[in-house]
């Protein structure tokens, strides 16, 4: 009868990212390896022999780890030195199929950030070289590349000795209690690396049909203080646990697995929603405290100091709301300003910033003179650009609003003098004739976060 193990007994070997590596910390290991892309792998090698740990620049402070997986990558001996040592397990993951190629001709080595600061002194590895992001190149190929790594791992590991660990690009992060969406200028890039994974993942499986499967708990996520940094891939610790727990049940090799593992996937998404549920809540506690106290505060100051002590846009808006018939208001869109917060739509509607498409890439800009609309301009359809030449009262206003897919920019002249900060989302310059310019600020809602800034 075979005697089950607990996790304390078992040696794991390790093929995949740091979340992967963070889940099976406490176990011992055989081999562990990561920052790979799998095309990568099973490329020719771009020299004949390098040595990086000979290397003398080791100015860059880099680990040992660090060398170890560039070495191997350089020389193509990643699966050479996974297979040195057999483990009960391997654990795996398709994540680093995301990494960018550094491609010289036919052959490949893994972008991996300051790696090429070591390539700069590797003896007779080409200067010419092209970089090439992991989702740009064709999902064939990464087929290709599972069944051809699939076929390695099974030479040396029964499906039964294989986990892979499904985990995923996510959008919130918590810090101090409060929940974030993460920032992005180029949100595509985590669309299409999140695409690539998940076909990836497909193919592992159509390829491993009877290995372990480690699913990816709902509303994971990720942590501000994470000691790896602040990244849609490093969750909370909460995470790590879970994977544990995972593990465990692998390992104790029960006929229920599968349910065992839905389960903890249920308990697991449920303890994540009502983190960010609270945290959701403590978020909008603290607006409608800063909200209250600004209301309260800045009625003592004068309306152009008021506005500028604003670090919160609902406030802001309030403020200006408030002073409207004092000012001069021009607004203009940059790249898109879609899933607009309905609270925030109802006051800029009643300030005077109407018909707001709040779909991408609807382009608007406008004037609104001491709380009246003088100009409000919408495109009809998406990415279309909108531009605004007007003159009253001795001012003459130049404005424009271009999508991400055309000139990306906002602009608001005032007497040929630009004003506009250029952010993307919904650009507001606020002054009158007397005073000059109040403020110039810009609010971005396409990762729905209340980025607000000047």
């Amino acid at each position: 009868m075979e005697v089950k193990k607990t996790i304390d007994d078992i040696y794991v070997s390790i093929f995949g990212d740091c979340v992967t590596h963070n889940i099976a910390a406490s176990i011992p290991h055989k081999k562990a390896i990561g920052l790979m892309n799998w095309l990568s792998v099973l490329s020719r090698s771009p020299i004949d022999r390098c040595d990086l740990y000979d290397n003398p620049n080791d100015e860059f402070g880099f680990s040992n780890y660090f060398k170890r997986v560039c070495n191997l990558d350089l020389n193509k001996k990643t699966l050479e030195y996974l297979f040195e040592e057999k483990a009960d397990y391997l654990l795996l993951d398709a994540n680093d199929c995301r990494k960018r190629l550094i491609s010289f001709g036919d052959t490949y080595i893994t972008d991996n950030s300051c790696v090429k600061r070591f390539y700069e002194y590797v003896d007779g590895i080409s200067t010419d070289y092209r970089i090439l992001n992991g989702y740009d190149i064709a999902v064939e190929r990464y087929r290709d590349a599972v069944n051809a790594l699939c076929s390695r791992f099974l030479e040396v590991y029964d499906e039964q000795q294989i986990i892979i660990h499904e985990h995923y690009i996510i959008n919130s992060y918590l810090g101090d209690d409060i929940l974030y969406k993460y920032s992005n200028n180029e949100p595509s890039i985590n669309v299409k690396s999140q695409r690539l994974i998940n076909k990836v993942n497909e193919f592992i499986k159509e390829a491993l049909p009877n290995a372990h499967v480690i699913p990816f708990p709902d509303h994971v996520l990720g942590w501000k203080n994470s000691p790896l940094g602040l990244y849609p891939l490093h969750y909370l610790p909460l995470y790590n646990e879970y994977g544990r727990r995972a593990l465990q049940i692998i390992f104790e090799k029960r006929d229920d697995e599968v349910e065992r593992l839905n389960e903890l996937k249920e308990l697991f998404s449920l303890k994540f929603q009502l983190l960010e549920q609270q945290a959701d809540f403590n978020g909008r506690l603290i607006t409608l405290e800063e909200r209250m106290h600004s209301l309260v505060y800045n009625a003592t100051l004068p309306f152009g100091e008021a506005l500028s002590h604003q670090t919160l846009f609902l406030p802001w808006l309030d403020t200006l709301f408030n002073n409207k018939n004092k000012c001069i208001i021009c607004y203009a869109i940059k790249d898109t300003f879609d899933s607009v917060p309905e609270n925030i739509l109802h006051i800029l509607t009643s300030l005077g910033v109407t018909n707001i498409s709040n779909k991408l890439w609807m382009m608007q800009a406008g004037i609104i003179w001491k709380g009246e609309t003088l100009l409000n301009k919408c495109a009809t359809e998406a990415e279309s650009s909108v531009m605004l030449e007007y003159f009253k009262d001795g001012i003459s206003f130049q404005l424009e609003s271009h999508s991400y897919r055309k000139e990306n920019f906002a602009s608001i002249k005032i007497n040929n003098v630009e004003y506009a900060v250029n952010k993307r989302g919904l650009n507001i310059v606020v002054f009158d004739p007397q005073n000059g310019v109040f403020d110039s600020v810009y609010y971005d809602t396409h990762d729905k976060q209340k980025w607000f800034g000047r």
